[in-house]
């Protein structure tokens, strides 16, 4: 074999594994074939017709592929004699001969041919036949899809099995959702949102899951009053039952409730005013209560935490509010308010004038709060330059007016500003204002 028929031969084989790797064809047959071509070759022809009668069943073999190709293997072939340069072939009787055995062999080959092509058929009805009978096949079977076998009588079933099962699931699933419901109603809880209550208070319940809807109902026959937000008032003392009907999911529940209505304490104040102290105005309040356990008052908005009585001082005008809020055991309350109009200032009890001529009357000044041994102070007296004129801390010393005053001077002139600091009770205070010196 020259270096231009090994070529060949390879080319053939390149094209014929193109071919094959786009049919469907199983190895076997194919394999089979070629050895029975290479055997009857061995037997029969010299060398070179051996060559000739591979390459004719190789020609024969590929022309299914010619046709793919669409005559471009011709195209091919053509191109390849050009390149390889091959002399022409002179017929002679020999070529004749072996002409004539070519196309013997090519009658051969082309029955075998056949012969490959009907069993390929055979064997494809078989495996859709296998396919059809088993839907359930291994996985790894999918090679029989591409013969023929169709996937949807697999899905087909798998789907019956899919809903033939999904309705009894879903009836399962509906009768434990139930039963849950059922069990949610089961276990509400109602109760009030607290078991002692006072007489004119709001009732309400809670329940310890959440409910559809529900309704009162009461059983006893005590008072019952409606606000206007449409709340219940327990409106006198004693033990009242309700039973409560409710829902969850249109599954009906009920439960029965008791609570305990207690009496509100009562309480008022008193009031009296007194002078204390160097004239320092005092109030004192009584608390006149029933049914109560404790007393808690605020003046002006201050608490004032007093049990019995309470004192307080009011050293400027004003109006005040005093609260009294009475407690009983229950928590219930009853509150009662009482108001104090205070009219002056309490200033020491001081004159705003005096009169210094010596007729033995109001010839001296001192604030009449600090004659008397109660507080412990400081006195000064200053003119309206801002110049002191007089300072004392004994109650026994009281000014006498200016020294070097003109008694002839305008009123104006002779006006003077005070101001004291006193302790009381531990806590020192402050007091002022103007006096004025007359002739």
């Amino acid at each position: 074999m020259n270096n231009s028929e090994k070529d060949f031969k390879n080319y053939l084989s390149d094209n014929i594994k193109r071919y094959e790797a786009q049919q469907n064809v199983p190895e076997p047959d194919w394999n089979d074939l070629q050895h029975r071509m290479n055997a009857r070759g061995n037997s029969k022809f010299s060398k070179a017709g051996r060559y000739i009668t591979l390459g004719a069943a190789v020609i024969v073999a590929a022309g299914s592929l010619f046709y793919v190709l669409s005559g471009d293997m011709s195209n091919e072939v053509a191109e390849y004699a050009q390149r390889t340069d091959q002399p022409a072939v002179v017929n002679s009787p020999e070529d004749a001969v072996q002409s004539e055995t070519e196309n013997t062999v090519k009658e051969r080959e082309e029955q075998q041919i056949d012969h490959y092509t009907e069993n390929n058929r055979e064997i494809s009805n078989e495996k859709r036949t296998e396919n059809r009978a088993t839907p359930e096949a291994d996985p790894d079977s999918r090679p029989a899809t591409a013969l023929g076998a169709s996937p949807q009588v697999e899905n087909t079933e798998s789907e019956e099995q899919n809903t033939a099962g999904e309705e009894p699931e879903n009836e399962a699933s509906a009768e434990i959702a139930t039963s849950r419901i059922q069990e949610q109603s089961l276990n509400v809880r109602v109760s009030p949102i607290k078991r002692t209550f006072c007489v004119g208070e709001v009732f309400d319940i809670t329940t310890s899951e959440p409910v559809d809807s529900k309704s009162l109902e009461q059983i006893t026959s005590l008072a019952l009053d409606i606000n206007d937000r449409g709340e219940l008032i327990l409106a006198e003392p004693g033990t009242y039952k309700f039973r409560l009907d409710f829902t969850v999911a249109e599954v009906k529940g009920s439960e029965d409730v008791e609570v305990v209505v207690v009496p509100r304490p009562k309480t008022r104040i008193e009031s009296q005013m007194s002078l204390v102290d160097g004239g320092r105005p005092q109030y004192e309040f009584k608390a006149e209560s029933s049914n109560h356990t404790a007393i808690r008052r605020w003046v002006n908005g201050q608490v004032r935490q007093q049990e019995g009585h309470l004192v307080e001082d009011f050293t400027k005008k004003g109006t005040y509010e005093v609260m009294q809020v009475a407690y009983s055991a229950a928590g219930c309350t009853d509150t009662a308010l009482k108001t104090v109009s205070v009219n002056n200032d309490y200033n020491l009890l001081a004159p705003d004038a005096f009169t210094p001529n010596g007729d033995g009357l109001n010839d001296t000044w001192l604030p009449v709060a600090l004659k008397e041994p109660v507080y412990e102070f400081t006195l000064e007296v200053r003119d309206m330059k801002g110049n002191l004129v007089f300072k004392t801390s004994n109650p026994g010393r009281e000014w006498r007016g200016p020294e070097n005053s003109n008694r002839n001077n305008a009123a104006a002139q002779n006006t003077f500003i005070w101001k004291a600091e006193v302790k009381y009770k531990g806590n020192s205070e402050y007091y002022g204002g103007a006096v004025r010196v007359l002739y």
